[in-house]
């Protein structure tokens, strides 16, 4: 889903949330953002990682405001 968004250089909704995000109480902050850059290193052992690299975009509904379930 984030390759293709980043592909189609659309905008990809994220929610940053300090627990589960349905949890009664769970704090979050929701953001809009083009994804700007995806890489992933090759590790010869241990755990593979992936960067994605995000940039808040224009949209018409509000951009970081805290919320709380």
């Amino acid at each position: 889903v984030l390759q293709a968004a980043w592909l189609a250089d659309t905008l990809t909704e994220f929610a940053i949330a300090d627990g589960p995000i349905a949890t009664t109480g769970t704090q979050y902050r929701r953001y809009e953002c083009y994804i700007l850059d995806i890489s992933e290193a090759q590790p010869l052992d241990g755990v593979s990682m992936v960067n994605v690299k995000v940039k808040p975009g224009y949209t018409s509904n509000a951009q970081g405001a805290r919320t709380t379930v």
